[in-house]
């Protein structure tokens, strides 16, 4: 579904996620959103087999680029 296609009809596309699944909104040829239902998530496993779902789509992502930091860094003076 085009990116506005989604916006002209959004009650529409939550409608359709609800029925159908996840919906891929796209602009031009690139996907650029996914909606989804919440995650129905109830046992302590299905909780762990999420993270690790979370943790491996992470891992699937570009690298930002930051390099290395630490604490000492996240508060530098010149940020306040």
């Amino acid at each position: 579904m085009s990116v506005k296609e989604a916006g002209s009809n959004f009650a529409d596309v939550i409608a359709d996620v609800r029925k159908e699944g996840p919906i891929q909104i796209v602009d031009g040829s690139e996907v650029v959103a996914t909606i989804m239902p919440p995650a129905k998530i109830s046992s302590p496993e299905g909780r762990r087999q999420a993270l690790l779902d979370l943790i491996e789509e992470m891992r699937q992502q570009p690298p930002l680029g930051l390099g290395k930091f630490d604490r000492a860094k996240l508060h530098d003076e010149r940020l306040l």
